[in-house]
């Protein structure tokens, strides 16, 4: 087993040379099944409809638009200082919304999760009672459960420290499409937007319905999730550079991998990336889609501030899909929401990371 910790660098050559072995036998496979490059292989795979210009306005626009948002410590908005700002009742309850099983102290989140759903209506309420009330889950609490929250062929499941109430409301967004859906074949894009979406809704309804003395709890937790979403952009972004270039370039050696990660975060980015180059042996060609989804997801945030009802309707209509050829880019502007390879899609987060500030 492979230690993958960004800040542990005892294992890099190891892990280097595992990915210069994989990068060349998923290149001999591409070139075996007839596609041009690996990349472009994964991405049919992914059910990704857009170009690689589509790609590259959004790279850009990642660059263009958030590193000048980012500070010296890596951060957009200065979460600590709002966490410190907190009193102890509010503290004890951001931690416990952030931490805790939503079973823990008396289903306190769990029932946050209740009025959300109830407030979604319509065939998100039946499925999510549905879904509660006929165990379609799994909280997996045992020394060797698995440590990671999961949705699959309409199961959820939810491992150690994997059971708080946004990861639950997470998962339950892709439960709710794989059963609201008219079409079951989607792009990951959208299949994270369905998630991740559902996610920053349930935040933004904490916002504007929690009783008087959470409200500041939840803003301090939108802030974390818009600061989170602006470093998963970048990461994104810098990691389809890496993909680009490494399944193009002749490597000769295993280091040539680290030599390319390193020039484009230099070049690039500033220096503020971290060695997220490792996460491509385990998570293959895939961070991008994480990325389009969530500029998705603060798309419907920001329109959720103007009308909650409005939002809901839109997420709602998405989820039941309206052509199988249909992907985000379409979803989105079908609901009424920006596309994720546009210049405005990122000048909206860019106002939702000031008005946060």
């Amino acid at each position: 087993k492979i230690e993958l910790s960004l800040s542990d660098k005892k294992n890099d050559d190891k892990i280097l040379e595992l990915l210069y072995r994989f990068v060349n036998k998923n290149n001999e496979l591409s070139e075996y099944l007839g596609f041009d490059s690996y990349v472009n292989y994964r991405d049919i795979t992914y059910n990704r409809i857009y170009t690689q210009t589509d790609v590259n306005n959004f790279i850009e626009n990642a660059k263009n638009y958030l590193m000048p948002l980012m500070d010296n410590n890596g951060n957009f908005i200065d979460c600590k200082s709002k966490v410190s700002s907190l009193s102890t009742p509010e503290y004890s309850f951001l931690y416990e919304f952030e931490y805790t099983s939503i079973y823990d102290k008396d289903y306190k989140t769990k029932r946050l999760l209740d009025d959300y759903s109830k407030k979604m209506g319509g065939s998100y309420y039946k499925y999510y009672n549905n879904f509660f009330d006929n165990g379609h889950f799994l909280f997996g609490n045992k020394g060797a459960s698995v440590k990671t929250a999961y949705t699959n062929d309409y199961l959820s499941y939810f491992g150690p420290n994997y059971q708080k109430a946004s990861t639950v409301i997470h998962e339950f967004g892709h439960y709710y499409s794989m059963n609201n859906s008219n079409c079951l074949s989607k792009s990951l894009d959208l299949q994270e937007f369905y998630s991740q979406a559902n996610e920053y809704l349930f935040n933004s309804y904490l916002e504007q319905y929690s009783q008087k003395n959470l409200k500041k709890v939840f803003d301090t937790t939108s802030c974390l999730l818009i600061d989170s979403a602006c470093n998963n952009i970048l990461i994104a972004s810098s990691l389809r550079e890496f993909e680009n270039r490494i399944y193009s370039a002749t490597l000769s050696q295993p280091s040539d991998i680290y030599g390319i990660w390193n020039d484009i975060v230099t070049n690039e980015y500033d220096g503020r990336i971290k060695d997220y180059w490792k996460i491509e042996v385990r998570y293959d060609i895939y961070y991008l889609s994480y990325a389009t989804s969530v500029v998705g997801a603060l798309s419907l945030y920001d329109y959720s501030k103007t009308s909650f009802n409005d939002a809901k309707v839109a997420y709602i209509k998405a989820s039941g899909n309206y052509n199988i050829d249909d992907d985000l880019e379409e979803i989105l502007k079908k609901s009424g929401l920006v596309s994720p390879f546009s210049e405005d899609a990122f000048k909206l987060i860019k106002k939702l990371v000031e008005e946060k500030r």
